[in-house]
C-alpha cells in the first residue's frame, strides 16, 4: 500500500458493489466509501483543511464519521480523535497537545470548543482532483496513552508507516479480510475499536454499524441477523456475556478479538466452551500497538500465554540494571520495530517516557520463552518485595483461582510494621471458604515466602474501566480493613 487507507481505492476497483458499511437499515458498498471520502476530502479542502493539518475528529459509530476519518489522513492530515463523552476540559488538553487547529464533526458535537469547529459540510466533489497522496513518515494519527500527564493522556505520534506496520503484524491473527464482516462493539473513538475499524476496511471486509447493543440477547441477534463473522470485545464485555443465561455456546461461529491482560486463564477457557470456541487475544499498547498475538490453539496448547511475538518484532527481558535476562526469566519487558512510534508528542524535557535507546518499555512484567511466546507477571511496580524476595501478584492469583472456593483474586503489597511489606489477597468466592483454606493452599503450591499472609473476602474486585484491577482501590480497602483490625501481623 502506497499509505494508510490506499486499500479502500483498490477495493473499490477490485469489488465495488461488495459491502463496506452495513447499518441496520442500508449497505453502502466500496464504490460508495471511495465515492464518500473523495467527496469529504474535496469539502475540507474548501474549509481550509490541507497536508500536515492537525484535526481533532469527534468520533461517533456512523458512516459519515468513517468517511471523514479515512478522508482526513488520505487527505494528509492528522487526526486527534475525541470520544463524544470527553469533557471539555479534556478535549483542551488532547488539542493543546496535539497542536490541534480545529476540530471538526456532527452538529451536537460543536459546543464547548476552544478552537474552531465545522461541521463536515456537503457539495463536495468526488471527481476533484486529490492532492498527491501522504508520505509514509507523515503523521496521520495521534494515539491516546493510558498514562496521563497533569489528567490528560499522552499522545503518539502515528504516521503511515507506523499504520501499515501495524496492519500486517495484526493481519496474521485477526480474521479482516474480504467476505468478513467486523461488528463494533468497541466504540471507534477508542484506538482498539478505531484500529478494527480501519483495518476491516483496509483488508477489503465490511464493518457494521449496529443500533445500540443494551443484552446479550440483542447482540447475539444482531450479530446473526446482519451477517457478522468477528467482532472486538473488552474483557468486562465478555464477563457480561458469562454471566447471562442464553443457551450455549452464546455466539457460535463469531470469532472475537479481545485484549488479553484482564482475563483470567479461568475466564478465557470460560469463553471458549461458552461463548466461541474462536476467541484471538491481542497484546498490545495504545502508544506503539500490536505486540504480541495469539490465537484459539495458542490459549489451548499454552495456557496463560498473551501471545506469541510476531516475526518481524523485537522484544527483549531487562533486569532491575537493564541487563538482558535469558529465555524464561522473569524481568521487565521491551519491544522493538523499526515501524513502531518512538515518542511521545510535546512532552516536556527531562519527562518520564517508555520509549528509552531504541525500546519501548510498557511496564509489564513478563518472561518470553524460548518459541516467542509471552507470559505476564503483572506490572513493574506492583511486583511485591517480600525482605528482598519478589513475590510476582500473578503467581499467588492464578494460584488462588484454581481453589474451587475462590471466584476471583487479586495480590497488592501492604506495609506491615514488624515484618516490612507482606503479600495479601484478596478474594472473590463462589462458596464459603476459611481464610486459613486458602492459604494453605498457596503454601502448598507456591511456598510460605511467595504465599499471601492474609486473605480478605469481598462481594467484588475493584476493576477499571478497561476491566483490570484497580489496585489503587484495593490498596485503600485493605488499609480500611488493617484498621479495623484485619490484616494484621
Amino acid at each position: 500500500m502506497a499509505y494508510f487507507g490506499d486499500g479502500i481505492g483498490r477495493f473499490a476497483a477490485a469489488q465495488p458493489s461488495a459491502p463496506a458499511l452495513v447499518t441496520e437499515s442500508a449497505t453502502f458498498d466500496f464504490a460508495w466509501l471511495d465515492r464518500a471520502v473523495a467527496a469529504q476530502l474535496d469539502r475540507f479542502r474548501q474549509d481550509g483543511i490541507g497536508p500536515g493539518t492537525v484535526v481533532a475528529l469527534v468520533m461517533r459509530d456512523r458512516p459519515e464519521h468513517v468517511v471523514a476519518l479515512f478522508a482526513l489522513q488520505r487527505l494528509g492530515a492528522a487526526v486527534l480523535l475525541i470520544a463524544p463523552s470527553d469533557p471539555p476540559a479534556l478535549r483542551a488538553g488532547l488539542a493543546a497537545q496535539a497542536g490541534a487547529r480545529l476540530a471538526v464533526g456532527a452538529p451536537e458535537d460543536g459546543a464547548g470548543w476552544t478552537i474552531p469547529f465545522r461541521g463536515f459540510g456537503q457539495g463536495g466533489d468526488p471527481s476533484a482532483e486529490a492532492p498527491p497522496p501522504p508520505a509514509l513518515d507523515d503523521v496521520c494519527f495521534f494515539r491516546r496513552s493510558s498514562g496521563t500527564t497533569g489528567g490528560v493522556p499522552r499522545l503518539t505520534p502515528s504516521t503511515h508507516r507506523h499504520e501499515l506496520a501495524q496492519f500486517e503484524i495484526g493481519w496474521s491473527v485477526a480474521p479482516w479480510g474480504p467476505g468478513n464482516r467486523l461488528f463494533v462493539i468497541v466504540s471507534t473513538s477508542f484506538e482498539f475499536g478505531r484500529k478494527g475499524m480501519q483495518h476491516a476496511l483496509v483488508g477489503g471486509g465490511a464493518v457494521i454499524l449496529p443500533p445500540p447493543i443494551a443484552t446479550a440477547a440483542d447482540l447475539a441477534s444482531w450479530t446473526r441477523r446482519l451477517g457478522a463473522t468477528w467482532t472486538q470485545m473488552t474483557p468486562a464485555h465478555l464477563r457480561h456475556l458469562l454471566a447471562s443465561d442464553l443457551p450455549r455456546p452464546l455466539l457460535p461461529g463469531l470469532a472475537i478479538v479481545t485484549s488479553s491482560a484482564a482475563l483470567t486463564v479461568a475466564e478465557r477457557d470460560r469463553v471458549m466452551a461458552e461463548i466461541t470456541p474462536d476467541l484471538f487475544m491481542i497484546y498490545g499498547t495504545n502508544e506503539v500497538g500490536i505486540l504480541a498475538c495469539a490465537r484459539p490453539e495458542h490459549l489451548r496448547q499454552r495456557p496463560g500465554t498473551v501471545g506469541r511475538l510476531p516475526s518481524v518484532v523485537d522484544a527483549g527481558v531487562v533486569d532491575s540494571q537493564g541487563r538482558p535476562l535469558p529465555d524464561d526469566a522473569v524481568g521487565e519487558m521491551r519491544f522493538r520495530h523499526p515501524a513502531y512510534p518512538t515518542h511521545y508528542a510535546a512532552v516536556e524535557p527531562g519527562s518520564p517516557s517508555r520509549f528509552a535507546d531504541g525500546w519501548f518499555y510498557p511496564g509489564d512484567l513478563g518472561r518470553i520463552d524460548a518459541d516467542g511466546f509471552v507470559y505476564l507477571r503483572g506490572r513493574t511496580d506492583d511486583v511485591i518485595n517480600v525482605g528482598g524476595l519478589k513475590v510476582y501478584p500473578a503467581d499467588i492469583e492464578e494460584c488462588l483461582v484454581t481453589h474451587p472456593g475462590v471466584a476471583e483474586a487479586a495480590a497488592i503489597g501492604v506495609f506491615a510494621t514488624l515484618h516490612g511489606t507482606l503479600p495479601v489477597a484478596v478474594v472473590v468466592l463462589r462458596a464459603p471458604t476459611a481464610e486459613a483454606a486458602l492459604i494453605r493452599h498457596c503454601i502448598d503450591r507456591l511456598g510460605r515466602a511467595r504465599s499471601p499472609a492474609a486473605v480478605l473476602v469481598v462481594d467484588a474486585l475493584p476493576k477499571t474501566a478497561a476491566g483490570k484491577i484497580d489496585r489503587a482501590e484495593l490498596v485503600r480497602k485493605l488499609r480500611a480493613a488493617t484498621e479495623a483490625g484485619k490484616p494484621q501481623a
